[in-house]
């Protein structure tokens, strides 16, 4: 349980939720999102996939993290610069298309992404997704990630802990003493 390990580097993942509690630095912390998220098209077990900020920096956090990931190249992964290579196959594209209209369909906002290519879909990133679909509650194992504010510490950690597949959480933290 996270509080067990609060306030380290917390291991193991299909789901990745990261808590960013007021930090300092937002570049770093997107820096890690980004890397974490979209790093072999989110095609990773330990792929970062909920993204939850404190509200007193969300929209900040947000607008770099969106402006950052519409500047990912996708393309060939032979190309230097391509940050996004195809998923696995045009079947798990579609898949997770699906995923994502249905997101859509339910309330969740669209902030960059979300069309395909054939198997290639771009970094995708969701807001207000509600808690009961499927881009929430399992593995997407592809370059989305769903992200919401939270208010408090005890929030932040019943949705961190609200999975039954995580095994990987990550806690960005402006100094060790911000914990409870």
């Amino acid at each position: 349980m996270l509080r067990e390990t609060y306030p380290f580097h917390l291991a193991n993942s299909p789901k990745a939720p990261n808590a960013d509690l007021e930090v300092t630095d937002i570049e770093k912390a997107v820096d890690r999102v980004i890397f974490g998220a979209f790093y072999q098209s989110g095609q990773s077990c330990i792929s970062v996939q909920r993204i939850m900020v404190h509200e007193s920096i969300y929209e900040r956090f947000r607008d770099r993290l969106v402006e950052r990931a519409r500047a990912l190249k996708s393309g060939d992964p032979r190309d230097e610069d391509t940050f996004i290579g195809p998923m696995i196959s045009e079947e798990e594209t579609a898949r997770l298309e699906g995923w994502i209209g249905e997101a859509l369909r339910e309330g969740a906002t669209l902030l960059c992404g979300g069309g395909r290519d054939g198997s290639m879909m771009p970094a995708t990133i969701l807001e207000n997704v509600p808690e009961n679909l499927d881009i929430y509650r399992k593995e997407a194992f592809g370059p989305v990630a769903v992200m919401n504010p939270f208010r408090d510490f005890e929030e932040a950690l019943s949705k961190v802990n609200d999975s039954a597949i995580t095994a990987f959480r990550q806690v960005f933290l402006p100094r060790i003493s911000a914990g409870p």
